[in-house]
């Protein structure tokens, strides 16, 4: 009987690490938004801007993150990334006033800039030859994870013991983590005397002992050996700065779209809880399938749902019955957020250049959240407190970046290639 692989436990590793510093700090906090803006008497603008000083932080983090994981293993870097994300909610629940909140949204924005895609797109890339895609879905899936159930438990803690306590013990369940993280990780597989996963079988005209070939299946993903270009950037860094505004911002005022439509405390967690339900088979299902049939036609069937889900959720404030399948087909479509860049990054970038072109996406992503990230609060101010208007706004940006991303990668020839073959 075949071992597993230890590279399976990085997965298991990296996705701790990703709920921590991605799914704590994203999801979970959205629960506690409606919240903090009655405790503390904030505006809409207020309450947008904390987010927009956690994008900042972020994006600082992620400029600085080639020279962080050069004096950092990958291994520590990303330990000491997610006991900064637990230091972030610990500042929240010591906030007197709005100053301890904007230095817990900092704290949190560099734990995430610091200790999820990029360094966990670097640790798969080491461990994984073969169903790359589909560990990164599963890494990714972490974060989708905080949004099952979590809501709902976050919400009654609340209730119960008031938002000092629960930000508290959300602080130490973030800390825990980190440290079940760091305990499987390892940096490299010749740490442990082993080749990355797949590589090891994966030899062109092998043979058997007999000296007869053997007929190896192999997925042939599109590749694009050229690099990119001027041309290239600004149709491909255009598609990920509005996915940037359409995943960062959108998620962050789900909640706030909810409760100025009238939705109850308890209704909108259980919206969030079905939004991370879908968000989180929609990773796993793109990961499988793109690894099977490319990321190209998997770009057409997530932004179809995409575009589907935030137009429904434009219109659930009149038809209210649009409010399941519409946070539904969102969340499934904003699976590629996550997986969908990394794979945009592996097919487009040559191969020498691949962490830095994530890197890069990166910046561009949270540089999308960042300008963007305050409009939906200033907008509500002037509309009646209403958040549908800065919703239709991301359902364009939505159409626009499906149209962009698929232009590049009919450009390089991706429709062209094929899906699989036989050695």
């Amino acid at each position: 009987m075949n071992r597993i692989h230890y590279a399976w436990v990085i997965c298991l590793g990296c996705s701790l690490m990703m709920f921590c510093s991605n799914g704590i700090i994203f999801n979970i906090y959205s629960v506690f938004q409606p919240y903090i803006i009655r405790v503390f008497t904030l505006s809409n603008t207020q309450s947008s801007f904390l987010i927009t000083v956690r994008t900042v932080s972020s994006l600082i983090a992620v400029s600085l993150c080639a020279l962080y994981y050069r004096v950092f293993q990958i291994r520590t870097g990303m330990f000491l990334a997610g006991l900064c994300s637990a230091g972030g909610f610990f500042l929240f629940a010591a906030a007197k006033n709005y100053a301890f909140l904007l230095a817990g949204a900092v704290s949190c924005g560099v734990g995430y800039g610091l200790g999820t895609t990029i360094p966990v797109a670097m640790m798969i890339g080491r461990w994984f030859d073969r169903s790359r895609n589909f560990a990164m879905s599963l890494c990714s899936i972490a974060a989708s994870a905080a949004l099952v159930g979590f809501p709902s438990m976050v919400t009654v803690l609340i209730e119960a013991r008031g938002i000092g306590f629960s930000f508290f013990v959300t602080g130490i369940g973030a800390a825990a983590i980190s440290v079940a993280g760091f305990l499987l990780l390892r940096n490299d597989p010749a740490d442990l005397g082993l080749r990355p996963y797949g590589k090891e079988s994966s030899v062109d005209g092998a043979t058997d002992m007999s000296g007869e070939k053997r007929t190896v299946a192999v997925n042939k993903r599109f590749h694009n050996e050229q690099g990119l270009d001027l041309s290239d950037w600004i149709l491909v860094g255009g598609a990920v700065l509005l996915m940037g505004i359409a995943a960062n911002t959108g998620y962050a005022h789900l909640s706030v779209l909810f409760s100025s439509q009238g939705l109850k405390p308890e209704a909108i967690a259980i919206a969030l809880s079905v939004y991370g339900l879908c968000l989180l088979g929609g990773k796993l299902i793109y990961g499988f399938l793109s690894d099977r049939i490319g990321s190209y036609l998997c770009n057409w069937l997530y932004g179809f749902l995409m575009i589907t889900g935030y137009t429904g959720l434009c219109l659930t404030g009149s038809f209210p019955y649009f409010l399941f399948p519409a946070v539904a087909a969102a969340g499934a479509g904003m699976a590629v957020s996550v997986v969908g860049t990394v794979a945009w990054a592996w097919d487009l970038s040559r191969e020498s250049r691949r962490d830095q072109t994530i890197q890069r996406f990166q910046l561009i992503m949270n540089a999308g959240g960042l300008s963007f990230n305050i409009v939906p609060g200033i907008i509500a101010d002037r509309c009646n407190g209403s958040y549908i208007p800065a919703f239709i706004i991301l359902t364009l940006f939505c159409i626009l970046l499906v149209i962009m991303i698929q232009t590049e990668y009919i450009r390089k020839g991706a429709s062209r290639s094929p899906i699989l073959y036989k050695q």
